[in-house]
């Protein structure tokens, strides 16, 4: 998903007033969004967690938002404070909802996972 984002904004030379991408995380999505995994659903979960939030932080810097879903942290009883704490990750009441309220605006669903 990453390197799609990367490969779309280079079309765009990486201008945000060119295009707007919105990453809408949800369900396992938000696990690449926590400061680690323990008492998750994916605890067992093996993958470079640093490497791929540096990817994420970059594309940040380029103006890609990211919305993580209240829902799935209460009813995975996730606690909220186990969110990185970086600015950009940005809380929604629902990640589905959300993801209507961005497509009525015109944005374009594209489903990853």
């Amino acid at each position: 998903m990453l390197t799609n984002i990367s490969n779309h904004l280079s079309v765009y030379d990486n201008d945000p007033f060119k295009v707007k991408i919105v990453v809408v995380a949800h369900g396992a999505g938000v696990q690449f969004f926590l400061k680690d995994l323990e008492g998750t659903p994916w605890a067992s979960a093996q993958y470079d967690r640093e490497a791929l939030f540096r990817r994420v932080k970059q594309l940040a810097q380029l103006r890609v938002e990211y919305y993580l879903c209240e829902i799935t942290f209460s009813r995975n009883n996730i606690p909220k404070d186990k969110l990185l704490p970086e600015e950009f990750l940005k809380w929604v009441p629902s990640g589905v909802g959300a993801l209507g309220e961005l497509q009525a605006k015109g944005y374009a669903y594209i489903k990853v996972g």
